[in-house]
């Protein structure tokens, strides 16, 4: 899903990502779209959105949704985040693996979750 001016749409595998406080976390290792584990109202949800996989060189990867971006440049994104490990811990989980030969429209995806 695309909006007007939105920035996922700017974004270029290889870029450099900055955080809100100027330190360099990685580059951009792709952009994509998948289901995430979200917490809602006590349940554990399937949920579709939009990311930005951040490939960093002594951590773990990165899978930004592009909530978290404040704006790119021509060769940069700069994100809403400080280089807070505290912050950045919550995105260190990729979209759920998914089945090629299932149909999601067919299958309960909270199962897929537990």
């Amino acid at each position: 899903m695309s909006y007007p001016n939105d920035p996922m749409d700017q974004v270029l595998e290889g870029m450099e990502v900055y955080s809100a406080d100027g330190q360099r976390l990685g580059d951009v290792g792709g952009v994509g779209v998948g289901l995430f584990k979200v917490e809602s109202g006590g349940q554990t949800v399937a949920e579709e959105r939009a990311y930005l996989h951040l490939r960093r060189q002594a951590e773990p990867d990165l899978y930004l949704p592009g909530t978290v971006i404040d704006h790119v440049t021509s060769e940069r994104v700069i994100l809403r985040l400080e280089d807070d490990p505290r912050q950045l811990e919550l995105y260190t989980t990729g979209p759920i693996p998914q089945d090629p030969e299932a149909n999601p429209g067919e299958r309960d995806l909270t199962t897929t979750l537990l």
